[in-house]
């Protein structure tokens, strides 16, 4: 893992800084999603955050995706405050959100369009990333013809394709079945140790983040806030049955239910 100076962040260094989120409610008042939220995530760590329904998991991945800004507080990539949306931070959420009227192939390509590589390199660059993710031989298949797992490898090596320093992931594989999901877990962990991608992850899953993390953010709720971070001291790679990770589950499912 890289190391950052205060004034001088490695790449791939995400900054949360007293974060504040606010919403306004249907009745005209308002609600607090996030306060005070204070956290650095590491250049090539891989970190994941859980909590219970309502803490703010996706609120964070928002805000560094610049899809929402801070209330009060800076979020920042690389020492910069994020400015809104960018290729640069790409989000992998629950639904892959893939465009049903392009091949694999040119899903992945879609990013890649806006960069001024030749067309024989995004064509290069689309396949290495789907042989990336074990679907070398599905480029011309369209959404349609994938199963969910194959749809979020494709959004997968979508977001790896134009090479962001870091990856963004909201519940990724909730949306698929437990032994799709340790699949998926498997190739992220794959890619991720080959990348060295700076990984911020929300889950709902103790067992998943405990499996993926090098440390585990455990968010409280109203509002939301950070209760405590775990960091998981097993050596990679990792074995699911460890009685180590099994301690890590009841540790933090016992933060989590006394909130």
């Amino acid at each position: 893992m890289a190391t950052m100076t205060a004034n001088h962040p490695s790449p791939g260094t995400i900054r949360f800084d007293r974060v504040e989120k606010t919403y306004q409610t249907t009745d005209g008042g308002y609600t607090t999603a996030v306060a005070d939220v204070s956290l650095t995530v590491e250049p090539g760590e891989l970190l994941t955050v859980v909590g219970p329904s309502g803490c703010g998991k996706t609120t964070l991945i928002r805000l560094v995706a610049g899809l929402e800004a801070p209330t009060a507080g800076r979020v920042q990539v690389d020492g910069t405050d994020v400015p809104g949306p960018a290729p640069e931070r790409p989000v992998v959420f629950q639904e892959p959100r893939l465009f049903p009227w392009l091949t694999a192939r040119e899903n992945v390509a879609f990013g890649l369009r806006e960069t001024d590589h030749t067309e024989a390199k995004i064509r290069q660059r689309a396949a290495e990333q789907l042989k990336s993710v074990g679907l070398g031989d599905a480029g011309g298949a369209y959404p349609t013809e994938l199963s969910g797992g194959m749809k979020q490898r494709v959004g997968l090596a979508r977001a790896l394709a134009v090479q962001p320093p870091v990856l963004l992931m909201d519940e990724p594989f909730g949306s698929v079945d437990a032994h799709t999901s340790r699949d998926l877990q498997d190739d992220l962990l794959s890619v991720w140790s080959r990348t060295e991608r700076t990984v911020l992850f929300v889950t709902h899953d103790i067992g998943e983040a405990v499996y993926l993390g090098d440390r585990v953010v455990v968010m409280g709720t109203d509002p939301g806030h950070i209760r405590e971070t775990v960091t998981v001291d097993v050596a990679r790679p990792r074995d699911r049955t460890d009685p180590a990770l099994a301690d890590y589950r009841e540790r933090i499912l016992e933060l989590i239910d006394g909130n």
